[in-house]
């Protein structure tokens, strides 16, 4: 068993930017249902126009139905219990992660415990022009319908971790 996850934030360093979305999916090799998280959280700050565009999500809706980060962390820790996790770019996702379980007093997930979807899917196909999700995901016949929301992301990212996965190991 591992756990794929996926952030939505409103930046790209966690200093300045904050998690506005949360989803992780609990994958048991061989199992076709999987158990999944899935939080919005009400940021501190505005949600910018570009933020909104590429996620759909705005500050009304994440007002409206998230919740205080305070409370996510906890919940999303506790369903990954410490099984390895799996991200698409996962130093992004690691560094938002561990700055908001700092701030929180909570004890971040070990380094050892991440893999990077992204590093694998870069040396399965090497010669690709484009490594983005939606890429791949394309390309692997998956949808990209709510590309850029954090459920969506991790399904995609499953798949192409097990895609990349099967290529490298010839399995």
């Amino acid at each position: 068993m591992f756990v794929v996850l996926d952030l939505e934030t409103t930046g790209l360093r966690c200093s300045h930017h904050e998690i506005i979305e949360m989803a992780a999916i609990k994958v048991e090799v061989g199992k076709d249902r999987h158990a999944a998280f899935h939080s919005l959280v009400v940021p501190s700050k505005r949600v910018s126009a570009r933020i909104t565009q590429l996620t759909g999500l705005n500050r009304d809706m994440l007002v409206r139905d998230g919740k205080a980060l305070a409370a996510v962390v906890p919940s999303f820790l506790s369903f990954c219990e410490k099984l390895p996790l799996v991200a698409f770019n996962a130093p992004f996702d690691r560094m938002f992660i561990e700055a908001a379980c700092e701030r929180l007093g909570h004890t971040a997930p070990s380094a050892s415990r991440w893999k990077c979807a992204l590093q694998l899917a870069r040396r399965a196909w090497p010669y690709r022009k484009s490594h983005k999700l939606t890429s791949l995901a394309a390309d692997a016949g998956l949808s990209i319908a709510g590309a850029h929301r954090a459920l969506v992301d991790c399904q995609n990212t499953a798949h192409i971790f097990a895609l990349a996965t099967r290529v490298l190991t010839g399995a």
